[in-house]
């Protein structure tokens, strides 16, 4: 509210201030003297009829330090509803126990009643009138459209809401310009695998050709295909994923030797060091058609010192795309299962590793601990990887917009983890059927489960709001 000759001017020591002891005590006010000095008071002070102030205690300090004696007033009575709610945020602003979601919503709340008053208001004059930073006005309105995310609700600080909302807008832009190039590439042709499947767009069907050798294809709508990735990845034209989950065997023959065998629920797989080599520069090869510009790679492998050389001079020399993470993911075997190499010398391994790398910068989600303990769980594959630790890991990857590869799935454990966090899709591929089929039920179960769940909470809403009604309607 401007200064106009209609308001009243009284003197500056007959003002009286009374000080809260939830608000904060620092006020500066040396920009605002330059301003007052150069282009006196815009907004005179709100005051009650007893002279007690109720707004601008930085303009009265100004005003005073630059040796003035009067200062123009308005009486809050006197104020529309508009400029009175204003004046009541403002002093709810400065309370130092005000939580940060409050402050989110008062901001919020500010800023939308001065564009009521005035549409040409920017948020560097709601800064001015907070006295807060314009950077900072800037992250609580980004914040407050955001509120009804689960996500932004468990931030600690309005800091770390900003952050996920900074990170999900980096990875929104990577996807968006996948999707750009994608749109802009001519649509491949046709694209028959060996074993007659169909695999332009990641998924099985039967092709006229198809004789189902070597690949049964899932059922409609499912996401795990009994494909050999050796062969599906270099013919694959489908959409690109942006997070692609690599558990490889090893290549160290986790069967062979006399701690493995016979300790397994089910039958073991093959684990020489030649199929992990393959598999390895199958996926390096092809990575720039399965891997979106923006995405994600997990990748797990053997912590023997020699592999773990090899792998990264791998990675280095075919995909020098890829930025890796300084530190690797570590989980720990909290029931202490795991194989010593050698059991009169070597201690037994209980963790394992994953490299963390990223294509395009992409940033994550939000920040997790870097190592998670849990038990082993070999109940659907001997190696299968919990699904609660790589849902630990995956809530720094995995958004609304992810889009799973796992080349090799096993019991599927990271698609429905990856589901389980609303990944968009999800793809995954097993060689043998008896380890896929398992895999497809359990992927099957955890989506039924999810959806009885949505279903048992709507109608928990529902059931509140017509207690809520019924409440309102009686007068109860």
């Amino acid at each position: 509210m401007p200064i106009s000759p209609e308001h009243p001017r009284l003197p500056i020591d007959s003002i009286i201030v009374l000080r809260d002891s939830r608000q904060r005590r620092e006020i500066e006010t040396k920009s605002l003297e330059l301003s007052i000095a150069r282009n006196g008071l815009i907004q005179p002070i709100v005051i009650t009829r007893d002279r007690v102030l109720k707004a601008g205690e930085r303009r009265l300090t100004a005003c005073r330090n630059l040796g003035m004696t009067v200062i123009p007033v308005v009486f809050f009575d006197d104020l529309d509803p508009i400029d009175a709610r204003i004046i009541e945020i403002e002093e709810n602003i400065k309370r130092e126990d005000l939580q940060w979601r409050d402050q989110v919503r008062a901001i919020s709340e500010i800023h939308s009643l001065y564009l009521q008053r005035d549409d040409g208001w920017t948020m560097t004059e709601t800064a001015e009138a907070v006295s807060l930073s314009l950077s900072m006005v800037s992250q609580y309105l980004r914040v407050s459209q955001e509120m009804g995310d689960p996500r932004i609700q468990q931030a600690s600080t309005v800091r770390e809401a900003y952050g996920i909302l900074t990170r999900r807008d980096q990875r929104a832009m990577g996807d968006a310009l996948q999707e750009l190039i994608d749109v802009t590439n001519e649509v491949a042709p046709l694209t028959e695998s060996p074993n007659g499947l169909d695999i332009r767009d990641g998924t099985a069907v039967d092709s006229p050709n198809s004789n189902r050798a070597g690949g049964t294809p899932p059922m409609e709508g499912e996401a795990i295909l009994t494909a050999n990735f050796l062969e599906w990845a270099p013919l694959y034209q489908g959409p690109k994923f942006n997070l692609i989950h690599c558990d490889f065997p090893y290549g160290v023959d986790l069967f062979a030797g006399s701690q493995g065998r016979g300790l397994e629920p089910t039958q073991g797989y093959q684990d020489t060091a030649d199929i992990y080599w393959q598999l390895l520069e199958c996926l390096c090869q092809n990575l720039p058609r399965l891997m979106s510009v923006s995405g994600h790679l997990m990748f797990w492998y053997s912590n023997r010192p020699e592999q773990q050389e090899r792998t990264l001079a791998l990675f280095r020399r075919l995909a020098p795309s890829l930025q890796f993470s300084r530190y690797p993911l570590v989980w720990f075997k909290s029931d202490n299962a795991g194989i010593s190499s050698d059991s009169r010398r070597e201690p037994r391994h209980v963790y394992e590793t994953c490299l963390l790398a990223s294509s395009g910068n992409r940033s994550i989600v939000e920040i997790r601990a870097d190592l998670y303990p849990c038990p082993t769980d070999k109940k659907l594959h001997p190696s299968t990887k919990p699904e609660s630790m790589l849902r630990h890991f995956m809530t720094m990857l995995v958004d609304a917009n992810t889009s799973l590869l796992d080349p090799t799935c096993g019991s599927g454990a990271a698609l429905r983890a990856a589901e389980s966090l609303g990944a968009r899709s999800v793809l995954g591929l097993e060689l043998e059927d008896k380890f896929a089929e398992p895999a497809r039920q359990a992927l099957r179960s955890s989506r039924q489960l999810r959806l009885a769940s949505r279903r048992v909470h709507s109608h928990q809403l529902q059931q509140q709001t017509k207690e809520t009604a019924d409440v309102t309607s009686t007068g109860k």
